[in-house]
């Protein structure tokens, strides 16, 4: 896969996921690309792709992080009050991780469902719903700072296998 622009063509890792673009607040200039490797096993890549004084994106890359197994789909959560995370669907690891975006940080391991896929922000509760492909379920995700579920699974949607 990669990014063209007019004059520069940007290779992303082999096997990448989906993708999702992240602005730091206080930094206009700075555009950073999210990206899950499932290829590299495990990681998950931060590129700067903001633009250089030649209005060219810088393509460099910033960070890694050990993710989990089959990294596959990320989701962006940006709360009013609290530190935006990228969070990644980890098929083959059952889970969901969190990490932090000021610091690129791992800050959680979230068990779910089975093969965890697609994902989706519910911003107005605060929750992210985890589609579980292989044991046809929806893990529900408390992503409010301030709740004594933070960043762990508090409902699970549809028929369950097994008892978690």
């Amino acid at each position: 896969m990669a990014l063209v622009d007019v004059d520069q063509t940007a290779r992303l890792p082999l096997g990448a996921g989906n993708i999702a673009f992240d602005e730091p607040p206080g930094d206009p200039g700075t555009l950073r690309l999210l990206v899950p490797s499932r290829a590299e096993a495990t990681v998950t890549w931060m590129l700067d792709t903001g633009l250089d004084e030649h209005r060219r994106p810088r393509n460099q890359p910033l960070a890694h992080v050990t993710v989990g197994q089959n990294p596959n789909l990320l989701a962006v959560h940006r709360p009013p009050d609290g530190s935006a995370l990228a969070l990644v669907s980890c098929f083959g690891a059952s889970e969901v991780v969190a990490v932090e975006l000021a610091t690129f940080s791992l800050v959680a391991h979230i068990d779910v469902g089975e093969g965890p896929n697609e994902m989706a922000i519910d911003e107005r509760r605060h929750w992210l719903l985890v589609a579980n492909t292989l044991d046809s379920t929806t893990s529900v995700i408390d992503l409010r700072p301030t709740s004594g579920q933070y960043l762990r699974e508090f409902a699970v949607l549809g028929a369950r296998r097994d008892s978690r």
